[in-house]
């Protein structure tokens, strides 16, 4: 995915984007945070951080440490999305 998603081709992060959210459908944590990733940045389609932020929440939910930090951090500090200091700190507390 890395190749793919750094690719100056946009076929080609199309098709990052793909396999992460096949793999995200799947369950697969790192699939989610790789997603997560992609919809803040834009790979493959225009950036939304919302999306990113659900994206996690769904992997955080399935115990994945590394996204409820990202929950917790976009939710707390972000102003991409609205804060939530409560859904941030419950994220916080599912990270550790």
């Amino acid at each position: 995915l890395d190749l793919l998603e750094q690719s100056k081709d946009s076929s080609d992060r199309a098709l990052a984007l793909t396999l992460a959210r096949n793999r995200c459908s799947a369950l697969d944590q790192v699939g989610c945070l790789r997603l997560g990733h992609f919809y803040e940045r834009g790979v493959g389609e225009a950036a939304d951080p919302e999306r990113a932020v659900k994206t996690w929440q769904r992997a955080c939910e399935a115990s994945a440490g590394t996204a409820c930090a990202n929950v917790a951090n976009r939710l707390l500090q972000s102003d991409a999305v609205p804060r939530d200091s409560a859904g941030g700190f419950a994220a916080a507390a599912r990270a550790c």
